[in-house]
């Protein structure tokens, strides 16, 4: 007997353009079944649906004993960048961020000390990654101008001194930005900003700082700038003929009174 493959008790219609099931709502390819029930189980067991892929099992979480292992290499060979490196990485894995920090720290400096600056600079990377650490920053920049590549120089310094100026600025503050203009003596932006942090710390360097602003400006006509500048300069030392000449003369080029 010819039987629907899906339900054994229906017997499929034979139309010109095959066997219709009314259950199934359609054309279907009969089977040949003495006892329709036990012959759809057994054609559902030749043709078992396929299981979803399973997914990998993730990997546990590195073992206190593999951590301890290292240990006692480290303690043989304290210098061993492979396995500092490894360290942190059990340590990363394992969530503990201060750990891994500490040891790609150590890394990175050994890379430093080998002379291996592209290494040091990826793995000081690696540790940004994990932690927002503003001497690491600093020692990137570093590693970045010894490398030739003052532009990206530039920007980790950047990056550390919007940090401190967040945290108020102080003493790493001003080595930032010194840093900065030793860099790039044209960064007038850094030198103004060195300039207020000398105000700030009643320092007589503010004045020579404005200065040589001003004269970057000056003579890169961007009297705008020049006249915030020359205000500012005024206004710290009002006695200076030389400085209010510089607002006079700035105005003139502005159209201004």
């Amino acid at each position: 007997m010819l039987a629907c493959p899906t339900h054994p008790v229906v017997v499929p219609e034979e139309l010109a353009e095959g066997f219709f099931c009314m259950v199934c709502g359609g054309f279907v390819e009969p089977v040949e079944v003495d006892e329709p029930a036990s012959e759809v189980v057994e054609f559902r067991r030749m043709r078992p649906p396929k299981p979803p892929p399973s997914l990998p099992t993730p990997p546990g979480k590195p073992t206190r004993g593999a951590i301890a292992r290292l240990l006692e290499s480290l303690a043989k060979d304290p210098d061993n960048a492979r396995i500092l490196q490894r360290l942190g990485e059990l340590h990363q894995r394992r969530g503990e961020v201060p750990e891994a920090v500490s040891y790609f720290t150590k890394v990175g400096a050994q890379y430093e000390l080998d002379g291996f600056f592209l290494k040091a600079v990826a793995v000081y990377k690696q540790v940004l990654k994990l932690e927002e650490v503003p001497p690491i920053r600093f020692k990137l920049a570093n590693l970045y101008q010894q490398l030739g590549l003052m532009r990206d120089a530039m920007t980790e310094l950047g990056i550390v001194a919007k940090l401190f100026e967040e945290q108020g600025g102080g003493d790493a503050l001003g080595d930032v930005l010194r840093k900065m203009v030793a860099l790039d003596p044209d960064n007038v932006a850094s030198r103004i900003k060195l300039a207020e942090l000398y105000v700030r710390e009643n320092d007589p360097r503010a004045l020579e700082e404005f200065g040589r602003a001003a004269s970057y400006l000056e003579r890169n006509e961007r009297w705008v700038d020049l006249l915030k500048v020359a205000n500012r300069m005024r206004f710290l030392a009002p006695d200076r003929d030389d400085f209010r000449e510089l607002v006079e003369r700035t105005r003139v080029r502005l159209g201004q009174k």
